[in-house]
């Protein structure tokens, strides 16, 4: 509920004042296996690092929520585009640096993260659900193109 009264709150905002928003939804890389391999307890000590990282960065224009399950979501109000890129590629290192462990991993021998970011101003007649839309759509495309990196997308368009 939280993130959604977030969303809406910042998407209304951004729209009345022709401001960028960012929706980035972000998991962490086979993170089934990570489960499988390690176990649950430490699958939510995977889970609490990824949050502590998150949390690092966290202020009044970077809110950052869990999503469901390994899922994330950050939004970026108020700030320019290189601001938001700068911040995805901290998230991106942080993570990377703390090298916990992950042997089930296909893509590194560490836990690593995939984001998808949606960077526009909204307009008419678009809705925050939209955003939402195309940050999935910007993460499968992180995760198609190998996993282990973030994607930006700006401009509106069908997967």
């Amino acid at each position: 509920t939280l993130i959604n009264e977030h969303i809406s709150q910042k998407f209304e905002e951004a729209q009345q004042y022709g401001r960028l928003l960012g929706v980035v939804l972000l998991d962490i890389d086979f993170f089934k296996q990570y489960n499988d391999l390690y176990g649950h307890l430490e699958g939510d000590g995977c889970i609490e690092a990824v949050a502590g990282v998150l949390q690092s960065v966290a202020d009044d224009r970077v809110f950052c929520g869990r999503y469901g399950g390994d899922e994330f979501v950050v939004i970026y109000s108020d700030m320019t585009a290189q601001e938001v890129e700068q911040t995805v590629q901290t998230i991106q290192n942080r993570i990377r640096e703390k090298a916990i462990p992950h042997k089930g991993s296909a893509c590194a021998d560490i836990v690593t993260i995939s984001q998808g970011v949606f960077l526009a101003v909204p307009q008419e007649p678009n809705r925050e659900w939209d955003f939402n839309s195309m940050a999935d759509n910007a993460l499968y495309y992180a995760k198609h193109k190998g996993r282990n990196r973030y994607h930006i997308e700006t401009e509106f368009h069908k997967k």
